[in-house]
């Protein structure tokens, strides 16, 4: 799960602030929406990822691995997926002179995928690993909210400590910092750690 940090701030500053000869800042702004999510159409559809629903400025997605070093190979494609979308967010605020931070939750588990309340519905992934993953963004956010000394210019990532534990060289040799790991959040068992990296 991914979401630009402080998008409806950087939006109004957009509407306010900006203006053209020929676009109000208002259709700037629109412009700046599509864009993002142009970046997340175009970076997933280069690393292969397609069961993802972009949601405004985020998305939610899921990639099945297969293989015997599963879980470090999905980390790998992962990681390398945010860090480009993130490398595309960078040059796209870039003539807005703003720097910009994404959060990112991942887990590793069972889901379902598709049209699951009927053929007229959209595909998207259920189970009850999105739940906790829906929760491990929460926390991320709230966390996010009360540490003002984190760049804007970042990728701050919760992932369960048990894909962490995995992988955690890969991330140490990626220049990943660990920030704090969390136990539960709002009576919800996440299991979770908290990293960082100025991209």
């Amino acid at each position: 799960k991914i979401d630009v940090v402080g998008f409806t701030k950087m939006y109004n500053k957009i509407v306010s602030e900006m203006k053209s000869l020929n676009e109000t800042g208002r259709e700037i702004a629109v412009h700046f929406v599509a864009g993002i999510s142009s970046i997340f159409e175009n970076v997933m559809q280069e690393f292969g990822i397609s069961q993802f629903v972009v949601e405004g400025d985020g998305l939610t997605g899921v990639c099945p691995i297969n293989g015997n070093n599963q879980d470090m190979d999905g980390i790998i494609l992962l990681i390398s997926c945010i860090c480009k979308i993130k490398e595309k967010l960078n040059k796209l605020v870039s003539h807005l002179k703003e720097e910009i931070c994404i959060r990112c939750s991942i887990i590793a588990g069972d889901y379902i995928y598709g049209k699951l309340a009927g053929l007229g519905s959209t595909k998207q992934a259920s189970g009850e690993i999105m739940i906790l993953l829906s929760r491990m963004d929460q926390y991320l956010q709230d966390y996010i909210k009360n540490q003002f000394d984190l760049s804007h210019n970042s990728i701050v990532l919760c992932i369960h400590n048990k894909l962490y534990d995995e992988c955690k060289d890969y991330f140490a040799g990626s220049n990943f910092l660990e920030l704090t790991t969390k136990e539960a959040y709002r009576e919800t068992t996440i299991n979770s750690t908290i990293i960082y990296k100025e991209v």
